[in-house]
This record gives C-alpha cells, sequence and structure tokens, in this order.
C-alpha cells in the first residue's frame, strides 16, 4: 500500500513539474527575472570605480641580462667537483 501511494505521488509530482516547466507563466517569470538580473549589473557595473595607475603595462622591460647571468652561473656537479 506505502509502495502504491509513493508511486503515485511520484507520478503527481513529475507531472505538475512537466506542466509547469513547460507554462507560459514559468517561461513569462524566468525572463522577467533574467532581465532585472540582467539591469541589477548593469547599474552595479555603472557605479563601479575605475582603478587609475601611473604605470605603463604595455613597456617591454629588457630581461636578457637576468637570464644570461642564469645561464652562465656553474652547474651543481661542476661545483662538487
Amino acid at each position: 500500500m506505502i509502495k502504491v501511494l509513493s508511486l503515485f505521488f511520484f507520478i503527481l509530482f513529475l507531472f505538475y513539474n512537466y506542466t509547469f516547466y513547460n507554462s507560459d507563466t514559468y517561461i513569462e517569470k524566468s525572463n522577467n527575472s533574467h532581465e532585472k538580473h540582467k539591469l541589477k549589473l548593469e547599474q552595479y557595473t555603472v557605479k563601479l570605480k575605475k582603478i587609475e595607475t601611473s604605470k605603463n603595462f604595455k613597456t617591454f622591460i629588457d630581461n636578457s641580462e637576468y637570464f644570461k647571468k642564469k645561464q652562465k652561473q656553474p652547474k651543481f656537479w661542476e661545483l662538487i667537483k
């Protein structure tokens, strides 16, 4: 008896979910919520402050001397000898 009753409620639950999620009201509610969320995000991004910096990140820093020094260092096994 319990199995039959649980099966009935399960089928009822699936039917309710299927009809609700395929209905026009659900689609309208979801579209409205998406639009509201999008508007909130746009308003929030407009209020954000832009961080100003004096550095120019596009300038190239030549690190070739640093890498040359690293390559000229003796290896570990040579130091042991």
